[in-house]
């Protein structure tokens, strides 16, 4: 299973590069249409947690990096 994770992941790393080629946008189509398939745009609800979320995390990282020095 690791082998091929490292595999699809290595192929997706070089289609990204090599969008430009016909013969590697063919390859590489099939996985843009599933990710655009099960993928949506975030609501206005869903971003507002993420904002949240992320100054809460930077707040604790902050904290963190204090009781270092």
């Amino acid at each position: 299973m690791p082998f091929i994770a490292g595999l699809s992941y290595e192929f997706q790393r070089f289609t990204s590069n090599h969008l430009d080629n016909k013969i590697i946008r063919g390859l590489a189509l099939p996985g843009l249409y599933l990710q655009k398939l099960t993928t949506k745009e975030p609501d206005e609800k869903q971003l507002e947690v993420a904002i949240v979320a992320l100054k809460i995390a930077l707040d604790e990282e902050v904290e963190n990096a204090r009781e270092v020095f």
